[in-house]
């Protein structure tokens, strides 16, 4: 028996092969090839229908002209057919195996690969909740995908370009070449050896997030927008234009961030989270603006602009990170925290409006700001320069403080005395705070009326609770301790603002036996450190300890061994604070417990004993 689609021609042969034969609807059941069209010259309108499982192999002797595949698998083999209009696909398996040229071509709910050259004429392309693994060139005059994934070498379009819900991968040199484009909603993963997204106008991005590998490039030679997505990248992000970003999370761990002007957070929009290490840079002429940012950068990571200007945002240095803007360099109602080896050179800098701006972490960190020009520190800020390696320098000899002018051109501030730096005429060196009162130095005063108590909180542990009358000009506390009258140790620092009504408290979980001492100093905002009484803790040596065991647990079960047969609370918890179990326990020192059956392997829960006289706390993976 012949097949359908063969018998199906047979009676449409008396049509001379010179006409057009349209809006025919073929149904093939069986694997054809497009050389069972015989003398047909053409079809317009067709609608071609493959049952599952059916390939037809389009190797000659068609022309298609807005028809539309349904179903089964349709195989391109041969470069001379011709597709004119646009030619839809719906639910097909579609392999492009050899270099066509069609007008246009839409898929819909399609698997595609394209391993040789596809070249569009004409027409738009629309491709939905479709899969291209791209292995070979393609070109289209304009395109939009929806709900697509994309994989694949080289993908590359021209014209407008919109991507919505898409997910792409390009690996090996592939890339994305359009004259502009929308991406909303997408993914974007290049990690082949050198890929790339470039677009010779404009690039509109939003909630998308995007992966870059070293030898990856984001380009556009117009504006760049990307708004409320994240960026993980090792590569380069530039434009000739602007770059924009507003309520994004950035991370690079090398590449560079380059535009003729860079603004994070325009409009008021969420907060933008970039955090730079490696060698991660920005290269930009213009102006850098940041507001409402946070911005963490480590390393060797720099940033580097004609102009800077930080407003309502925290900054962190760490490592030999720097900011290096050639003119003015503003900080407007924001925090710095220089540490390490960083550094801050600018031709001019301002502090306003309620900053503060710290140089060093310690006497053990050598940060420091170098300025051409002016200092200018405003209203109630500060300027606070910790321990005498860190320093300020100035090409001028002297600096504003609110409405006045200072000079530190012959200042002997943390300088001159024994293990300190000799004095230099422009250098400020710390301990000192500069701000409307001057250059002074920090003053490390006598005990104050801090309240400290501290009590034992069972095994290795002590309670701390502090009390400040005047807490308003405390920037932060330091938690110390001193054992068996050694030095004394930093535990923690806390943050002035971090409790309410000037009342305090503090955990040491890891307290060693014996005599330990504790107090508290009070670091004011303009650098001067106060301290508390000294009040004393003894603990006993641990005897015997509260254990959970095996860890991680198989089959929901565990055991728990505590130092008594007394009566105590078992407490399960998620790592999101849910209690999942809760029980009364006496008798023994040693209990088998089993979970309940919906926590799932491969979760972490909290144990949690609270036993008369102490409160303990174990992770405890299920397996």
């Amino acid at each position: 028996m012949r097949p359908l689609l063969t018998r199906l021609i047979t009676i449409t042969s008396f049509i001379a092969s010179s006409l057009a034969v349209n809006a025919q609807t073929y149904n093939i059941t069986a694997s054809e090839t497009t050389t069972a069209f015989g003398s047909l010259s053409s079809c317009s309108g067709c609608t071609i229908n493959l049952s599952p499982g059916v390939i037809l192999t389009v190797n000659s002797n068609i022309s298609c002209s807005n028809c539309t595949f349904n179903g089964g698998t349709v195989i391109f083999s041969s470069g001379s057919v011709t597709m004119n209009g646009t030619n839809s696909f719906d639910n097909d398996t579609v392999l492009i195996n050899e270099a066509i040229s069609p007008n246009s071509m839409n898929f819909s709910g399609d698997s595609v690969a394209i391993n040789a050259a596809l070249t569009y004429g004409s027409g738009g392309t629309t491709i939905s909740n479709s899969s291209l693994a791209v292995n070979a060139t393609t070109q289209y005059i304009s395109v939009t995908l929806t709900d697509d994934r994309i994989h694949g070498k080289a993908y590359i379009g021209s014209n407008g370009t919109t991507l919505t819900n898409t997910a792409v991968t390009l690996s090996g040199n592939g890339s994305l070449n359009v004259t502009s484009t929308t991406v909303t909603g997408s993914t974007i993963i290049m990690n082949g050896s050198s890929t790339s997204f470039n677009s010779s106008g404009g690039m509109t991005i939003s909630s998308t997030d995007i992966t870059m590998n070293s030898t990856s490039s984001l380009t556009s030679s117009g504006a760049m927008s990307i708004t409320g997505g994240s960026i993980t990248s090792a590569g380069k992000i530039s434009t000739g234009s602007s770059i924009t970003l507003a309520g994004d999370t950035v991370t690079m761990t090398g590449g560079y961030l380059a535009g003729s002007s860079i603004t994070a957070n325009a409009n008021g929009a969420t907060g933008n989270i970039i955090t730079m290490s490696g060698s991660a840079h920005d290269s930009t002429n213009g102006n850098l603006t940041m507001s409402n940012t946070t911005l963490t950068m480590s390393n060797t990571a720099y940033m580097k602009s004609s102009s800077s200007t930080f407003t309502s945002s925290s900054v962190t240095m760490n490592n030999a990170a720097s900011l290096a803007p050639t003119n003015g360099l503003t900080f407007t109602s924001s925090t710095v925290q220089m540490n390490d080896t960083t550094s801050i050179t600018a031709g001019s800098l301002t502090i306003q409006t309620g900053s503060y701006v710290t140089i060093g972490q310690a006497s053990t960190s050598t940060a420091s700001i170098t300025i051409q020009n002016g200092l200018k520190v405003l209203d109630t800020s500060t300027l606070a320069i910790s321990g005498h390696n860190n320093y300020f320098t100035s090409g001028s000899n002297n600096f504003k403080g609110g409405t006045n002018s200072y000079s530190i051109n012959t200042n002997t501030i943390s300088c001159g005395g024994a293990g300190e730096n000799a004095c230099k005429p422009d250098f400020v060196y710390g301990c000192a705070t500069m701000n409307a009162a001057g250059a002074v130095a920090c003053t490390v005063l006598a005990i104050a009326d801090l309240e400290l108590t501290a009590s034992p909180a069972g095994d290795n542990a002590v309670n701390l609770s502090w009390s400040d009358p005047q807490p308003a000009p405390a920037d932060h506390y330091l938690v110390q301790r001193s054992t068996a009258g050694g030095d004394w140790t930093t535990l923690a620092t806390i943050d002035a603002n971090g409790y309410a009504a000037g009342s305090y408290h503090f955990e040491d979980a890891v307290a060693p036996a014996g005599v330990d001492n504790y107090r508290i100093a009070r670091v004011d905002q303009s650098g001067a450190t106060i301290y508390s009484g000294i009040s004393s803790v003894t603990l006993a040596p641990t005897t015997t300890a509260i254990r959970i065991y095996p860890n991680p647990a198989a089959g929901h079960a565990f055991n728990i061994a505590v130092p008594s047969t007394g009566q105590f609370i078992l407490n399960i918890y998620t790592l999101t604070g849910q209690l999942v179990m809760r029980t009364t326990l006496q008798g023994q020192t040693n209990y088998p417990v089993r979970l309940p059956s919906q926590l799932s392997t491969g979760t972490t829960v909290i144990v949690q004993t609270v036993l008369a006289d102490r409160t303990a706390s174990f992770p405890l993976l299920l397996l």
